[in-house]
């Protein structure tokens, strides 16, 4: 009894550098433990942060620095550890096919962020997944998507786009906002039946906090999920009352009043738009007394954010490095409106059908979307209940897996000169437009994007529509922007002013 006595004394004389003797002990012990898993290569992560460095995480992308280390380890599959999130990427073509093609990859991993971010369709899982997927893609198609019916939306909308910039008399001015208005617009007639006029001030209130959600509250957000005790920090380090505050006015002000005036000119006959459809499912399971169900207006609230997110910000974001490109390679933009003006004049508006005539059109947005990657890694998948085999390697349940979009659009050893900027890389012996799977905008499998059909149809219309209206050039004296990538939720050019000036 005298030595135990003697211990306990001692440790209560010294509580604090037995505290922190514990800790050390724990950290060191958790950190030099051998892993029950066979992980793939990778740099040895640091205890408690990993391989992130605390230092650079408002500009963190990390594609390129993975891109490396994958040539480094001489490996298509890269493991690293992201605090406490176990990361796994993929660097080759072949591999990403196979994994993100399979049954087992089609999960999302349970993170803290979901509480406030794609909760509708992009990051569940399971049956609730399969449900929420095939009702808005059979409803979206129903409306138009990829058809004829939406191409009519898409060229009213760039008509309006033109009296804008029409408006501007070829002054020089910074276009996101044009971009986003007119791009979300396609979005708000597919969902709500109806356009906002480009002033209206809950139109630009929405699309100003869906931008400040994604570009300045995402990744502050994300970081305090993962990184240990960080939403125990005073204040709003980590943006959250933000981003709640702004999450709030949209459903108060936006989605709230268009389901209310949805609700009371419901009509099971007459469907106009995806909200009504949405409508018509909840009253179905609320007359059959259903209630396992996720038909609700909480979940029409959470589809909507992401349709806008997957269908607004993307396709905007490209439009605006696709115009900087224009102005970094003039000679590729005098081609492109030459052979629109051959083939389609200066005074028809531009149409689907003219693709196929518009080879290097098609080559410049293609090669356009390869250099200047959106979403480096897409959304990460998971095989969550269960281990998963890839290459030989044992993956822990709730693993991510993710493509580095880089690493597949920058390989050198698939691509001539990937660093430089040569959509004819895109055009066959025969002149023809040739696709090539190994440029993956939209990700692959049955995860992939939803409105791929409508974001290449926007993409084309409004490129091609503005080039054939408009030169786009820099003022006198304006120096040329850069290509820097500015870090957020979605990876975009920095703002930069342009002229669009019209000749036609």
């Amino acid at each position: 009894m005298g030595i135990l006595t003697l211990i306990v004394d001692c440790i209560h004389d010294n509580m604090t550098t037995c505290l922190v003797f514990l800790l050390v002990f724990l950290v060191l012990w958790k950190y030099f433990r051998p892993s029950p898993w066979r992980l793939p290569p990778g740099p040895r992560p640091w205890p408690i942060i990993g391989n992130m460095n605390p230092l650079k995480l408002s500009t963190f992308i990390g594609d390129v620095e993975a891109f490396e280390l994958a040539r480094k380890y001489n490996t298509p599959i890269l493991y690293q550890r992201w605090f406490g999130m176990n990361m796994v990427t993929l660097h080759s073509y072949d591999l990403v096919k196979e994994v993100f093609t399979s049954d087992k990859m089609v999960d999302r991993v349970r993170q803290g962020i979901d509480k406030w971010f794609n909760r509708g369709i992009i990051q569940v899982s399971g049956q609730r997944w399969v449900e929420q997927r095939r009702f808005t893609l059979s409803t979206l198609r129903d409306f138009g998507l990829g058809k004829n019916k939406i191409e009519k939306t898409i060229q009213e909308e760039i008509t309006e786009l033109f009296e804008n910039l029409d408006n501007k008399k070829g002054e020089s001015f910074e276009p996101t906002s044009l971009l986003t208005n007119a791009i979300s617009n396609i979005i708000c007639s597919m969902i709500f039946g109806h356009r906002f006029d480009y002033d209206d001030t809950t139109f630009k209130n929405m699309l100003r906090m869906m931008d400040e959600n994604i570009e300045i509250h995402m990744p502050p957000v994300f970081f305090g999920t993962i990184i240990p005790f960080a939403n125990w920090l005073p204040g709003d380090v980590c943006h959250v009352k933000r981003l709640e505050k702004n999450l709030k006015y949209m459903q108060d002000e936006v989605f709230g009043p268009e389901f209310r005036k949805h609700l009371e000119n419901h009509d099971p006959n007459n469907m106009n738009d995806f909200m009504d459809v949405f409508i018509n499912e909840i009253k179905k399971r609320e007359d059959d007394n259903e209630t396992e169900h996720w038909f609700t207006e909480e979940q029409l609230g959470w589809v909507i954010e992401d349709l806008f997110l997957a269908g607004t910000e993307t396709s905007s974001s490209t439009m605006r490095w696709a115009f900087l490109s224009m102005l970094h390679y003039p000679d590729v933009q005098m081609k492109v409106r030459k052979e629109i003006h051959d083939v389609i004049g200066k005074e028809r508006l531009v149409s689907m059908k003219d693709r196929l005539n518009l080879p290097y059109t098609e080559a410049v947005l293609l090669e356009i979307q390869r250099m200047h990657i959106i979403t480096p890694y897409g959304m990460p998948h998971c095989n969550r209940d269960d281990p998963m085999e890839i290459e030989g390697y044992l993956l822990p349940p709730q693993c991510n897996v993710a493509v580095n979009f880089y690493s597949i659009h920058y390989d050198p050893d698939y691509w001539d000169q990937p660093e430089i900027f040569n959509p004819d890389r895109f055009i066959g012996e025969d002149g023809k437009f040739k696709r090539d799977e190994h440029v993956m905008p939209f990700s692959i499998g049955k995860r992939s994007c939803l409105g791929e059909p409508l974001a290449r149809m926007e993409l084309f219309l409004f490129f091609a529509s503005l080039l054939q209206r408009y030169r786009i050039a820099l003022a006198t004296g304006q120096p040329l922007p850069s290509m820097e990538r500015n870090a957020g939720g979605i990876i975009k050019p920095n703002p930069y002013n342009v002229c669009f000036i019209k000749d036609c």
